[in-house]
């Protein structure tokens, strides 16, 4: 996940505002998911209900997994520049 994130080089606030967003969506499929397998079977079957109801759990649980390597890439980075700038000023 780490070199697919490097790969695509977007920066970290992005990815975790993007990652917020898709965490919603997902529990707006999620609950979409719920609610047609908790009504009347009418307009969608069981079957139907319950992929939706997975798809949604799986989009959320990547959008977390995403959202914590973010941040992680994000305090990685920080280490790195505090090291850079610790480092920098020892030499002056």
């Amino acid at each position: 996940m780490k070199k697919l994130l490097k790969f695509l080089e977007v920066e970290n606030e992005i990815l975790i505002a993007i990652s917020g967003d898709v965490r919603k969506i997902a529990l707006a499929i999620i609950g979409a998911g719920l609610l047609g397998g908790l009504v009347e079977f009418d307009r969608i079957s069981a079957t139907e209900a319950g992929i939706i109801l997975v798809s949604g759990i799986v989009l959320w649980l990547g959008a977390i997994i995403t959202w914590q390597v973010a941040l992680k890439l994000e305090k990685s980075k920080k280490k790195v520049s505090e090291r850079f700038v610790h480092r920098n000023k020892k030499k002056r």
